[in-house]
Order: C-alpha cells, then sequence, then structure tokens
C-alpha cells in the first residue's frame, strides 16, 4: 500500500464580506421562485386540480395552503414549525 504524504498545511487567509448588495428583496431571495410559480399559474392549476372545499369560516383556501408550504420548502423549512416561523416573517 503506498503511503500519502501529507505536505505543510497552507495558512488559509481571512475571509472579509461586506454586505453591500442591491435590489435585495424582503422575501430572502424568494421572489425569483414566486415569480416562476406566478408564470407557471401554480394557484390557478391547484385549484383546478383540487377539489376540497372551504369551509365559511376559513381563513385561508386549500391554493394558500399549498403554496405556502411549497414556499417554506423552497426556504429551507424542513418542518411545519418552521415554516409557521416563514409565514410569520414580517
Amino acid at each position: 500500500m503506498k503511503k500519502i504524504t501529507h505536505s505543510r498545511k497552507k495558512k488559509q487567509p481571512k475571509v472579509k464580506v461586506k454586505m453591500t448588495g442591491k435590489g435585495l428583496t424582503i422575501y430572502g431571495g424568494l421572489l425569483p421562485v414566486l415569480n416562476f410559480m406566478k408564470a407557471l399559474k401554480f394557484r390557478e392549476k391547484v385549484r383546478k386540480e383540487v377539489t376540497i372545499g372551504r369551509a365559511a369560516n376559513a381563513k385561508y383556501e386549500m391554493v394558500d395552503a399549498i403554496e405556502m408550504i411549497v414556499i417554506g420548502l423552497m426556504a429551507g423549512a424542513t418542518a411545519m414549525e418552521q415554516m409557521v416561523t416563514i409565514w410569520n416573517d414580517k
């Protein structure tokens, strides 16, 4: 078996980050996803395919709930609790 020799480790340069971006959104980078969903007519297609009735006292339509879940997943949420946090973010 051949031995691999490690050369001396080089010191990593320090990284400096500047927050100077322009045109950033309050949606955490989700604006392109929202625009893509709009271009796909996501809401209309879900309304057509999902035929669950809405109760008289319901705050949201089923399409709203599905859209919120998809957006939460795109934002990196892995649990419903994290999705609620994303939805409540002003």
